[in-house]
């Protein structure tokens, strides 16, 4: 899909548009419907929206094709990794940039949280009730996620660290960041680890590809912004 940036006139129309209709639905309503021309940075946050700004405003061009082959070979397909301490406003920067995306009305986009994806990543057979019946509802929304996390043009996937280290998360995370980067899809990613904490948790292999599927990795310091 096509990512491209609209004039100011043609996003404000089209963000008009969107909020009189429905947010994308896997977007938690919180998040609904700030993007990067509504975000109010603070002191702490200001060079990480101008940094993840630029990456957005960056995507047609590190996106574009001709015949079939990506004009920017390097940047094609490369994310936005935003990190840092919990409650220094990651996500809501990050879910800005996705909803600037969709607001420009070309691209599919999807919010996944990470605990989710591991979940929706277990075997089959864990979806067994106590009464030895399959519960369908959960298998359904399990192939939702992987099938959407697969396929969708532009990915958010929040908090990617939480929760305890083991093979099995890094196995589910290494096939996100490399699949999506192969296939030419950008991801934007959220986390509370630091780079150099992501060969201790998920091995040196996705620690040293984050520089390759990555445009710009962007650490947010400063105090937790909840309940402010």
């Amino acid at each position: 899909m096509e990512h491209v940036v609209l004039s100011r006139e043609e996003s404000r129309a089209k963000r008009e548009a969107h909020r009189r209709a429905k947010p994308p639905a896997s977007l938690p309503l919180v998040y609904w419907p700030d993007d990067l021309e509504s975000y109010t940075p603070t002191d702490h946050t200001r060079e990480a929206y101008e940094r993840a700004a630029s990456w957005w405003r960056g995507l047609p061009e590190r996106q574009a094709l001709k015949d079939y082959v990506p004009v920017d070979r390097e940047g094609y397909g490369q994310g936005l990794l935003l990190s840092g301490p919990y409650g220094t406003g990651k996500t809501t920067l990050a879910a800005a940039v996705l909803l600037s995306s969709w607001f420009n009305g070309r691209t599919k986009v999807m919010f996944v949280r990470f605990v989710d994806l591991l979940e929706a990543n277990r075997p089959q057979q864990s979806y067994i009730r106590p009464d030895g019946l399959e519960d369908v509802s959960d298998i359904e929304r399990a192939h939702d996620i992987v099938k959407g996390v697969r396929e969708t043009d532009l990915l958010l996937l929040d908090d990617v660290g939480r929760g305890k280290a083991s093979e099995f998360a890094a196995g589910v995370i290494e096939d996100v960041i490399r699949g999506r980067y192969l296939a030419g899809k950008p991801t934007i990613i959220t986390s509370n680890l630091e780079p150099d904490e992501w060969k201790g948790r998920y091995g040196e292999g996705v620690a040293d590809f984050l520089y390759q599927a990555f445009a710009d990795i962007v650490y947010i310091g400063g105090p937790s912004l909840r309940g402010r």
